[in-house]
């Protein structure tokens, strides 16, 4: 009888000691207001997946158990936007609140381009990208995407071409021979491209 009275205010203290979580993910939006029904995931350094969470009301995950050692904060899953935080270490008997920005932005790649997105990159003989370049084109009509004239400091010139034309122009700068441009937009191929012109010294 001595041994069960002894035992139950040690077993009463041991239930009344709180759960240690290892791992608070706090996700926001760019406004500042929390993300509910996100995934968010605890991989090992093997990046397999150790725990899984979804965030809440308050946009707040736990993931109360975690393995030794370093350990990555993944949230988002496969989907666009998708971030992680990386080399984490779990606190001893302390919950470490994470606190991560994310913004989902799955459907972008549905958007229809209503043409193809070509990105021509103007280098010189050694590679670098040249900046200042001209692209003149006898297509002078208005653009339905913001696209760019003159290259910029990564030697990028922004031309859209609407389906099924073809866009000729020439590229040129003072002391560089002139060189010419043409990129046809068809449907059913990739709508983004590059197109790399190296310009000689004259």
């Amino acid at each position: 009888m001595t041994l069960v009275f002894a035992a139950a205010p040690l077993l009463s203290a041991a239930q009344d000691e709180p759960e240690y979580c290892a791992f608070q993910i706090h996700v926001r939006s760019p406004t500042g207001a929390p993300v509910k029904g996100v995934s968010v995931a605890l991989l090992k350094r093997s990046g397999e997946t150790f725990g899984t969470a979804v965030t809440d009301e308050g946009g707040v995950a736990k993931i109360c158990d975690a393995p030794g050692g370093l350990v990555d904060v993944e949230v988002g899953g496969q989907l666009c936007g998708a971030i992680a935080v990386r080399h984490l270490k779990a606190f001893w008997m302390k919950t470490r609140r994470v606190f991560i920005t994310y913004e989902n932005c799955s459907g972008e790649e549905f958007v229809p381009m209503g043409g193809c997105l070509l990105t021509i990159r103007t280098l010189n003989e050694s590679g670098l990208p040249i900046r200042g370049v001209l692209f003149d084109s006898p297509d002078k009509g208005p653009a339905l995407r913001p696209q760019t004239s003159v290259s910029d400091r990564f030697g990028r010139i922004f031309r859209f071409i609407r389906y099924g034309e073809i866009l000729t122009g020439h590229v040129e700068k003072p002391g560089y021979a002139t060189s010419s441009v043409t990129d046809e937009c068809k449907s059913g191929q990739a709508p983004e491209r590059e197109q790399v012109v190296v310009l000689t010294r004259k």
